[in-house]
């Protein structure tokens, strides 16, 4: 949710927190690898949520990490997601 015409747009936590994303019983935030955590975080707090921040959407990880192929990237994200759901 980016409330302007840029995406380059930094809305607060409380801006975005707002009664109609509680309304909306989303039960978590998600965010790929390399973007910033802290307002995801800060939003997940205040609404009561949980946020995922470590999705991987455009590489793997070296092959000691976590998503060393696409296959293991997509089972990563699958999982982290549907925890994220429950």
């Amino acid at each position: 949710m980016i409330p302007s015409v840029s995406t380059g747009a930094s809305p607060s936590a409380q801006q975005l927190a707002s009664d109609r994303i509680k309304a909306t019983g989303a039960p978590a935030i998600f965010l790929e690898t390399g973007a910033s955590p802290q307002l995801a975080q800060q939003l997940a707090q205040e609404v009561g949520i949980k946020a995922v921040t470590e999705l991987f959407t455009h590489s793997i990880t070296d092959a000691k990490g976590t998503a060393p192929t696409y296959l293991d990237m997509m089972r990563y994200n699958v999982k982290a997601i549907v925890q994220a759901l429950k």
